[in-house]
């Protein structure tokens, strides 16, 4: 799909590479690294230290979805990013700033993995629960929304993914966080009913209020 791809996108990548600044190189380089790390794990942990373990719960639902639906459609989707068929303008944006990169992102990426972008998917997963706990931690509201945000930009930026697969990322962390609401919030429930089916009203009920609060 890489060439559908570009032909769908133009030059939109090739735009983001016009603002080639040492600083932004280190920023989004250091963003995709190590903040993305920090930004899996400490709501796990903040999570964890909840009295209500849904949230805790949910994440984890969370996650499992984004990387089991995002393996399934690797699979079905086949496509290189940017810096794979433009490499003299991002082969070496990424390892400018840390030559190591390159070996790291090596060992744990695979080129043609591409569409949806797993880091978009994650990092916003943890923005849309850092607003929906946000009456817990206030203050890591607008953190995790900066940095989810930032992951996203910094995977276009350095030529790793194609738009299309940022946006694709955003649609699977919606999807993964409403199921996940969904799931964790009337599993205690399927549990104490007298082991009947759930009605198709009930189902709709319930996806209906986990996007409600999702929204919210």
């Amino acid at each position: 799909m890489t060439r559908t791809f570009y032909e769908i996108e133009g030059e939109l990548i090739i735009w983001f590479q016009s603002y080639d600044y040492t600083i932004l190189i280190r920023f989004f380089s250091f963003i995709y690294i190590y903040a993305y790390v920090f930004l899996l794990i400490f709501p796990v942990l903040a999570y964890f230290a909840l009295s209500d373990t849904r949230p805790f719960r949910q994440l984890l639902t969370a996650y499992t979805l984004n990387y089991g639906i995002g393996l399934i459609v690797y699979v079905l989707v086949m496509a290189f990013g940017p810096r794979n068929i433009m490499p003299e303008m991002f082969e070496t944006t990424l390892y400018d700033f840390q030559p190591r990169y390159q070996h790291l992102t090596r060992e744990v990426n695979e080129f043609r993995n591409v569409f949806p972008s797993l880091h978009t998917s994650l990092a916003m997963t943890v923005g849309i629960f850092a607003v929906r706990t946000r009456d817990e931690y206030p203050k890591w509201t607008p953190v995790g929304i900066f940095l989810g945000i930032s992951v996203a930009i910094s995977t276009m930026y350095l030529g790793i993914h194609w738009a299309i697969d940022v946006v694709a990322g955003m649609i699977l962390a919606v999807v993964s966080v409403a199921i996940s609401v969904l799931v964790v919030n009337r599993w205690g429930v399927w549990k104490r009913s007298s082991e009947r089916l759930p009605t198709l009203a009930e189902i709709r009920g319930w996806i209906a209020s986990a996007w409600r609060s999702i929204r919210e």
